[in-house]
């Protein structure tokens, strides 16, 4: 953010992310075929990884620009009604779980998941489009405020606590949390739309009571 205007950077990695979900719907459509049956699931693997790679970049340098854009005074009120509005967005994944099922009766299931990702691809590069036309103020660093990360390890303050312990927290519920989704499908005998309502459980709680 210092050497690159945050705005590039975060339309940089959101283009690329845009651009995964071609390879991704690709992928189901060659398996579909039979075709790339050998390296699906390692392609499945990198393009998923590179996806969660480019968000990890773009969500602290997008943060920085909003909170420039939004006053200190409603920075609580902004992120507090736009995380819910997310969370209520993201209930339309019903319907993605309702058309999987119905895609996996009709023998088109690895189809149905490239038809989402297309979807999904739309949706983000609208979120691109967006994206280009919002104002990007002229990013200010302090130099009272930098530290290097050494720095930052080495005083292992509250913060610096805090983040480890974020850090190991989310570093556990990353590992686990590819399994969940096969313990569901394949010893639960779960379809996809009670895989979705299960997985959305946790964003209905979010909006009652955040």
């Amino acid at each position: 953010m210092e050497r690159h205007p945050r705005k590039k950077i975060v339309l940089l990695f959101a283009f690329l992310q845009t651009l995964l979900y071609i390879p991704l719907a690709l992928l189901g459509y060659l398996i579909w075929k039979g075709v790339w049956q050998s390296y699906s699931v390692s392609s499945l693997i990198i393009a998923y990884t590179l996806l969660s790679v480019f968000s990890g970049i773009i969500y602290p340098v997008w943060f920085s620009w909003m909170g420039d854009l939004v006053p200190e005074y409603q920075r609580g009120i902004y992120f507090s009604k736009r995380h819910r509005i997310a969370a209520i967005a993201g209930l339309i994944t019903l319907i993605a779980g309702l058309a999987l099922d119905i895609a996996e009766a009709n023998g088109i299931l690895l189809l149905g998941f490239s038809i989402l990702f297309i979807i999904a691809g739309i949706f983000s590069a609208i979120s691109l489009i967006l994206l280009r036309k919002q104002y990007s103020p002229v990013f200010k660093i302090k130099k009272d405020y930098y530290f290097s990360m050494f720095a930052f390890l080495k005083r292992f303050d509250s913060v610096g606590k805090f983040a480890v312990y974020y850090a190991l927290l989310n570093a556990a519920m990353y590992l686990a949390s590819p399994f969940f989704a096969v313990y569901m499908r394949e010893n639960l005998q779960f379809n996809y739309l009670t895989i979705t309502l299960v997985s959305l459980s946790s964003t209905v709680f979010y909006i009652l009571f955040a």
